[in-house]
């Protein structure tokens, strides 16, 4: 039983030592961050979000329809101040992995597509 005690109490000091998480980590958590807002700082302003697209694999090409199927990867940036902080307050911590689910994303369609699907 000692060595329990010690260990919890050893478990619970190394917890209370530890760095608060980065705001990005808590801001959904408390409602801080609200993944509808876009990152602008006025409603005026424009996020500007850059677009890159890569073909990966040339599926098929139906010249009699003018169709071509493609595979691509979508490669999306953008940058989002309410996502920042200072790594030296946070243990040296200088990224971490959010679901995307959890922020902000651009709305985006394909104009000219077959199927209407993107």
């Amino acid at each position: 039983a000692p060595t329990v005690a010690l260990l919890l109490l050893c478990a619970l000091c190394s917890a209370a030592d530890a760095p608060p998480p980065p705001p990005s980590a808590a801001a959904s958590a408390d409602g801080a961050y609200h993944a509808g807002v876009r990152p602008a700082p006025t409603p005026r302003d424009r996020v500007e979000v850059r677009v890159g697209l890569s073909l990966a694999q040339l599926v098929s090409l139906d010249e009699k329809n003018e169709e071509l199927t493609t595979k691509v990867y979508l490669d999306l940036s953008w940058w989002d101040p309410r996502l920042q902080w200072d790594p030296h307050d946070y243990g040296g911590l200088g990224g971490l992995r959010v679901a995307a689910s959890r922020l902000w994303l651009p709305d985006i369609g394909l104009d000219n597509n077959n199927d209407g699907e993107f």
